[in-house]
């Protein structure tokens, strides 16, 4: 390649490009470029210097089209998580809290402006995640999910981390907590009163924590959170009123904040 120009058709002269090279463009700014390509074998191009009976090589021209150069290092953008970490599926997941041991799928969702391929690293403090059949303190997948296993110890918090990764060097972050109790623990979303199952007590309890000075929701205190909303307020009463009576929509505590 010889030659390239902008559309300011100032000329650009490129590294010479052989079968197996690349086009450096590291430092060159975001843009259309239109690249012009003079080709040539080089056993003709160099005919005089060699033996006489050496055969041409036949070169066949190519059309090319301007090209969106996106800018190396210098100009890559980074990724940009638009869901942060989650359960991957909160209503069959997700309806009750972690307890030691239990593995959860768990996905942020995420694009790069550039269209790069993503690849995403996972850890945590004290869980592990699934990699086959082998449960590993970090890892990387290229799918925007893993399987987590809370800690089996008394840990009651564990901390998740993901990096969004691009392949020139961008990244992102996110992470979130997840409450991991006992396996005799019950912590049904919904169950604010601790009574064992989502019922008319659960409203009249959430009202009078937030209205009335009364007690707060039992731990954890996302039970209470059941429009899945990261916060209790009262969205929650009403929406605990509407599935409990009204046949509304499913409870969703995620257990991930």
């Amino acid at each position: 390649m010889n030659f390239i120009y902008a559309d300011t058709f100032r000329y650009i002269i490129t590294n010479q490009i052989s079968s197996n090279g690349y086009w450096e463009t590291t430092d060159w700014n975001d843009g259309t470029y239109c690249l012009r390509i003079r080709a040539y074998d080089i056993v003709s191009f160099y005919k005089k210097f060699v033996l006489i009976d050496t055969t041409k090589l036949n070169v066949t021209p190519y059309d090319l089209h301007d090209v969106q150069l996106k800018n190396g290092l210098h100009g890559n953008h980074n990724p940009v998580i638009d869901t942060s970490l989650h359960c991957m599926n909160p209503q069959g997941e997700c309806a009750s809290c972690f307890h030691h041991g239990d593995e959860r799928t768990i996905e942020i969702s995420a694009y790069d402006p550039d269209g790069d391929p993503l690849h995403y690293v996972w850890w945590c403090n004290y869980g592990y995640f699934i990699v086959g059949e082998n449960p590993v303190a970090i890892c990387t997948t290229q799918e925007n999910y893993v399987v987590y296993q809370a800690p089996i110890s008394f840990w009651n918090q564990d901390h998740l981390f993901v990096d969004v990764c691009d392949n020139r060097g961008g990244s992102a972050q996110d992470d979130g907590w997840v409450d991991v109790f006992s396996e005799s623990y019950s912590c049904i979303c919904g169950d604010i009163n601790y009574s064992g199952q989502v019922e008319l007590g659960d409203p009249v309890m959430l009202i009078g924590y937030l209205y009335k000075g009364g007690p707060p929701p039992y731990d954890p205190i996302e039970r209470a959170d059941v429009n899945n909303n990261c916060a209790v307020e009262i969205g929650d009463i009403v929406y605990l009123i509407s599935y409990s009576y009204k046949n509304g929509p499913r409870v969703e505590c995620c257990w991930i904040h």
